[in-house]
């Protein structure tokens, strides 16, 4: 049997080009047990020689290989399955392997069409008006006049969108629930009721169905009437499982289950109001939920929204720790983060287009019509920040539609291809960090040894919400760390923090500190490429599942929209003398982070800092960290709001008590000043609980 494979690499060019620098990995297919992998990386003529070993039990019958063919950073680009040959060399010959597959940042979804022969993949769009909505004071206030402005229809997809337990015609007589805007001051610690002027998003569809706008929501739901056999079978084993596994059980319980029945609770309370609301429910899996958020409104507007409808996301840039407009917000991780993304333009029309692959299949008697591409917009409306290029990704759970059976995998495809070009910079920002495709990326692009001025920027929480996700967390970071070598020094990790005044009155006689809760769905490579939307690091949002992947019996997924930006790469126009939008969004970002005005020098493309963005948050969290150490009730804005997870072994860092003490902070700030959870506020009564 074979002992060697040999081939080459060529693209679909006319004529045919070699292919360097892609790895070839042969692997024993037939084998019962985990079998060998073996590969070897095409030269500069594309050829490549995987030397393997010879089949160790030819007497029962040819083994069954798999050729594989991959990026430098773990993206598959091709797989054949071949059987052995009794020659000592398998020949494969002039394997072809699309350019537009092997390069570029544009998600191609490995080439794969439609029936009707257009690619599965999203195209990529220019001339889209976009709004860079950083936190839920500016997200939600720009929702509340996106949907007042309704002329003819607004269609919402969300995961949670909490309304009082019931519908009053008078709105005092209400126990409110969500307020997009607050449309007087609100006093930061004494609060108020809620009142008339203030802007509530279930009374704001409920006015608009009034005045004739067609208004639809649709929100995920678990339909225990259509389970079948083999499902129940499923569902009955993870019951017990989570019984059995009190973190998981009690979580699953608390959040993802009333989840599940929350569009119900939304249908019965507008339609007591007795208006026409359109609400319906998208059936899920137990191991999978329709996780994308957005607003559209009248074919035109659209807006990405990062958080669910629940009033503890309500966030202001200075994420104070006591809020009192994040209203009922007890026992949740608070301050949040969070970034939105308005967009007016042709790439509207791909958002719609998911929006109307949902709904259809829920109530195909009352289905959407497609949507023609609009024009590239002309003059920016006011509050616009720029005009940008936008891709469309998905993740999509296979089964979910008959027309994408497969699913898709666009967000990781997205990711990926970002980390492999990337040359000076990779900033992730995000609610969860545990996924092993991206960690197997970011160390092998720290590897590459033809990018040595790389730097990467990771800005995660100190406590996922999530039962095993903190360890999950802790070990992937660990991982990257000990993969990367030598080059670990090129990557960090950092959590964001309150640092805020005493408030005697609820009873915080001390300067407080508590970890912000990143909700943020964001990245950024080199000021040419960023990515927004609903997916998070972590399997259920790119490729399977992690929790009990056993009970699965397949590679389950939440569904996510993310999109992604565009400048001067992949023969699309770079922003030249007008706004680069994905420059504007990392200044924003870090300029919060850091406690810079975004529009300091020290944060601008071509400044001091620009040569090793890295160092600049590093030297930012030591500065904050030495004055925590020296002199914790001075409270200097100045200093930003990071801190650099710890070097050496991180197990263990499951709060914020306990990062702190890794990072040698004294007793008084780790057990005086340290807030983990704060009070709700009640709208209806204007008070504190």
């Amino acid at each position: 049997m074979s002992t060697t494979a040999s081939g080459r690499l060529l693209d679909d060019q006319s004529p045919p080009q070699p292919v360097p620098g892609l790895v070839v990995g042969i692997r024993d297919e037939s084998a019962i047990f985990a079998s060998e992998f073996w590969n070897a990386t095409s030269g500069a003529d594309g050829r490549f020689v995987v030397t393997m070993d010879a089949d160790a039990t030819p007497e029962f019958g040819t083994r069954r290989l798999g050729v594989y063919v991959y990026t430098p950073c773990h993206r598959q680009l091709l797989f054949v399955p071949k059987d052995d040959e009794p020659a000592p060399d398998l020949a494969l010959g002039d394997v072809t392997i699309p350019r537009a597959e092997s390069t570029g940042f544009t998600v191609t979804l490995g080439g794969e069409k439609n029936p009707d022969g257009s690619p599965k993949a999203r195209p990529v769009r220019e001339g889209n008006a976009v709004r860079l909505l950083i936190d839920n004071e500016s997200a939600w206030g720009h929702l509340k006049d996106v949907m007042e402005g309704a002329a003819s229809e607004i269609n919402v997809m969300q995961l949670e969108f909490d309304v009082p337990p019931e519908f009053h015609v008078a709105e005092s007589a209400e126990q409110p629930e969500i307020v997009f805007s607050f449309g007087s001051p609100v006093d930061p610690v004494a609060g108020r009721k809620v009142d008339t002027l203030d802007y509530r998003p279930e009374r704001i569809l409920l006015d608009k169905a009034s005045q004739g706008r067609k208004v639809r929501v649709i929100m995920p739901h678990q339909d225990l009437t259509n389970v079948t056999a083999g499902t129940a079978v499923i569902e009955i084993l993870l019951a017990l499982i989570l019984l059995a596994i009190a973190p998981l059980g009690a979580y699953a319980i608390s959040k993802y289950w009333p989840l599940l029945r929350g569009w119900k609770h939304l249908q019965d309370y507008l339609a007591a109001a007795g208006r026409t609301v359109d609400v319906q429910g998208f059936r899920v899996t137990p191991f999978n939920v329709v996780h994308a958020k957005s607003v559209l409104v009248d074919d035109t507007r659209a807006v990405v929204i990062g958080s669910p409808f629940n009033q503890s996301y309500w966030d202001a840039s200075t994420h104070r720790v006591f809020d009192p407009r994040r209203g009922s917000a007890t026992g949740e991780p608070v301050p949040v983060h969070d970034v939105s993304l308005g967009v007016r333009g042709p790439a509207f029309k791909d958002l719609h287009d998911a929006f109307r692959l949902h709904w259809n299949t829920s109530d195909p008697g009352a289905s959407v019509a497609p949507i023609p591409v609009a024009s590239p917009v002309g003059a920016l409306e006011a509050g616009e920040d720029g005009v940008a290029t936008l891709q469309l990704v998905r993740t999509l759970n296979a089964g979910a539609f008959p027309a994408i059976d497969k699913g898709e995998r666009g967000i990781l495809e997205a990711y990926l291809r970002a980390i492999e070009q990337a040359k000076k910079y990779i900033y992730l920002e995000n609610q969860y960090f545990t996924n092993d495709a991206i960690g197997t990326a970011l160390a092998a692009a720290l590897n590459d040894t033809s990018r040595p001025a790389l730097r990467i920027i990771v800005l995660i929480n100190v406590t996922p919400d999530i039962p095993f996700y903190p360890s999950w967390q802790t070990n992937l970071i660990q991982r990257i760390r000990k993969e990367a070598g030598t080059n670990a020094s090129r990557i960090e990790f950092f959590s964001a923090w309150s640092h805020d005044p005493p408030i005697p009155s609820l009873g915080h006689n001390f300067p407080m500190i508590m970890a912000n809760y990143l909700h943020t769905k964001a990245a950024i490579v080199d000021d040419v490429w960023a990515t927004l939307g609903s997916a998070n690091l972590d399997g259920a949002s790119l490729d399977a599942c992690e929790l009990i992947h056993a009970l699965q019996f397949t590679d389950n997924v939440n569904h996510e929209l993310n999109y992604v930006f565009f400048d001067g790469i992949d023969g699309h126009p770079a922003a030249g003398a007008n706004p680069n939008v994905i420059d504007l969004l990392r200044r924003r970002l870090w300029g919060e982070h850091l406690g810079i005005d975004p529009g300091d020098a020290g944060l601008q493309a071509s400044g001091s800092n620009s040569a090793d963005w890295l160092q600049l948050w590093k030297t930012t969290a030591n500065n904050k960290l030495e004055s925590l150490r020296a002199n914790p009730h001075t409270i200097n804005p100045d200093l930003g709001r990071v801190l650099m997870y710890p070097q050496g072994p991180i197990g263990g860092l499951t709060d914020a008590r306990s990062f702190l003490n890794s990072l040698f902070v004294g007793p008084e700030v780790v057990f005086d000043m340290v807030v983990e959870r704060v009070r709700s506020f009640h709208f209806d009564q204007g008070s504190w609980a």
